[in-house]
C-alpha cells in the first residue's frame, strides 16, 4: 500500500492558511485599538482645554451687591408696610415665603424669617406688629404661630385676620423668626384646588418706635 501524505499535507496547509490569515487580522485589531486609544487621548485633551471655568466676582462687586440688598432692607418707623407684589420692602423677606401677591405674602414653611434695619437716629425700634391671615378649613379652625426676636418670643393662636406684636431690643438691625404649627394646602383642607402648602398670609408689618 502506498504511503499517503495527503491528509498530513492538508493539515499543514490548513495551519499555514490560519497562520497566514492571522497576521492581517492581528494588524487590523491592533490598528483599531490604536485608533481608539488616540481618539480617547484627543477627547481628553479637548475636555481639559475646553472645560467650562467660573470666574468668581471680585470682592468689590460682591460687597456692592451686599450693600445694595442691605439698603433695600431699610424700613421706616411707625409706617404700615404692605408686603405686596413688587413692593420695595419685599427684600426683607427671608426663607420660608412664597412670592408676594397683591395683598400680602404666604408663609410656606414651618420656619420663616424677616430681616430688616431702620435708619439710625433719635428713635429706635421697640416693637413689631405683624398682620396675619391664617389658612383655615373644617379640620383646621385655627393656627398657632410663634414669633421670635432677639430676646423675646410671643406665641399666639389665630382664627381670623389678626395682629401679633412682639417687643424689639432697640437695635438698628433686626431678625424676626416665625414658626408655624403646620403647613397645609387648600386642597388638603378642602377649601380650594391649590395643592401648595402654606400656613398664613403676612399682610403687613409696622416697626414701632413706642
Amino acid at each position: 500500500m502506498p504511503f499517503k501524505t495527503e491528509p498530513e499535507f492538508k493539515a499543514v496547509g490548513d495551519e499555514y492558511e490560519d497562520a497566514a490569515s492571522f497576521g492581517p487580522r492581528f494588524s487590523r485589531l491592533f490598528l483599531a485599538v490604536l485608533l481608539g486609544f488616540l481618539a480617547l487621548m484627543i477627547l481628553g485633551s479637548w475636555s481639559l482645554t475646553h472645560q467650562i471655568s467660573y470666574d468668581p466676582q471680585p470682592a468689590s462687586a460682591r460687597l456692592a451687591v451686599f450693600q445694595k440688598i442691605q439698603h433695600l432692607q431699610v424700613v421706616p418707623l411707625d409706617v404700615e408696610i404692605v408686603l405686596r407684589q413688587n413692593a420695595a420692602e419685599r427684600w426683607i423677606l427671608g426663607d420660608g415665603f412664597r412670592q408676594p401677591e397683591k395683598d400680602g405674602v404666604w408663609i410656606s414653611a414651618l420656619r420663616s424669617s424677616i430681616n430688616f434695619s431702620v435708619d439710625s437716629g433719635t428713635r429706635s425700634p421697640r416693637s413689631l406688629a405683624l398682620t396675619l391671615f391664617p389658612l383655615l378649613g373644617p379640620t383646621r379652625p385655627s393656627r398657632t404661630l410663634t414669633i421670635s426676636s432677639d430676646g423675646s418670643t410671643v406665641t399666639k393662636t389665630i382664627s381670623t385676620l389678626d395682629v401679633v406684636t412682639i417687643p424689639l431690643n432697640g437695635e438698628i438691625k433686626q431678625t424676626i423668626n416665625i414658626s408655624c404649627d403646620s403647613v397645609d394646602s387648600p386642597l388638603s383642607l378642602r377649601v380650594g384646588p391649590d395643592n401648595r402648602v402654606v400656613c398664613a398670609k403676612l399682610i403687613s408689618i409696622v416697626v414701632k418706635s413706642t
